[in-house]
């Protein structure tokens, strides 16, 4: 039987993982996953400041009367802007310079895997322990895939620019740059049920990659949460966390192999 074609595999697991999506609150509700977050403090602290942190960043941005003024220039000065319409208008320069996006998936790393791990234990009814050890081998883990992610997103980001700048569509390259930056948003969250299960970031690699369209539909999940203000920071890794676990236990297609294997009791 021959295989599906890419973009039509895409496209299902996309459809798929928005199903998953639309189930996540009710997931995270009935099992009441806040409860062993409130438990540790020092995440919950560390999680409200940089949520603060990353909404004035952004809105500090949008509030700059240069900022509002060259857009409107750009857009032109007879239509009228929102704060929203100006967040999409510059959205790219927002989310992907500075590094601001990959720095929030380290700083939130430990949320991300806190939720992810017991999310998996629910669904298998498998009690699995964490401590600080756990918590500091995923960080480190988180770095090294933000800077794969931060190298590899360059390519297609020159190529592009150098393909749209030749047929006069330069301003229009953030387009299929969020899509490449969503990719690589949504397998950060992927690679935190791969590394459960004793994957290497380029196996990892490699398996999100055979599930490419739901990688970017959970990526796209994750943009939208984040413009919500303050709180969009908090529920994104807990929210696309807990949704990339949910995906990759109920879509047998994902195991490796197409081989279930036993998560790692992390000591």
């Amino acid at each position: 039987m021959s295989e599906r074609p890419i973009v039509f595999k895409a496209l299902h697991q996309a459809i798929d993982c928005f199903s998953i999506l639309t189930e996540t609150y009710d997931f995270i509700k009935k099992h009441k996953l806040w409860r062993g977050f409130f438990k540790n403090r020092w995440i919950l602290v560390l999680t409200v400041v940089v949520s603060i942190l990353f909404s004035i960043i952004i809105f500090s941005r949008l509030l700059d009367p240069t900022f509002i003024s060259d857009a409107l220039a750009e857009d032109g000065a007879s239509v009228q802007k929102s704060g929203f319409g100006l967040l999409l208008l510059e959205g790219d320069k927002i989310f992907f310079s500075g590094g601001i996006k990959y720095l929030l998936l380290i700083v939130l790393e430990v949320l991300m895997f806190h939720v992810a791990v017991r999310t998996l234990s629910i669904l298998r009814n498998q009690e699995i322990n964490l401590d600080a050890k756990d918590f500091l081998r995923a960080e480190i883990r988180m770095v090294k895939v933000v800077i794969r992610s931060f190298i590899l997103g360059l390519i297609p980001l020159v190529i592009i620019k150098i393909l749209f700048g030749i047929i006069g569509l330069s301003n229009f390259t953030n387009i299929p740059m969020f899509f490449v930056y969503s990719y690589y948003l949504g397998f950060a969250f992927f690679d935190n049920y791969n590394e459960q299960f004793g994957l290497t970031i380029k196996e990892s690699a490699a398996l999100t990659k055979e599930n490419m369209g739901a990688a970017v539909m959970l990526g796209i999940a994750a943009h939208v949460i984040l413009i919500v203000p303050i709180v969009g920071a908090i529920i994104m890794p807990i929210f696309c966390a807990v949704a990339a676990t949910l995906y990759a236990h109920k879509d047998n297609d994902y195991i490796v192999g197409r081989v279930e294997l036993d998560p790692l009791l992390l000591d």
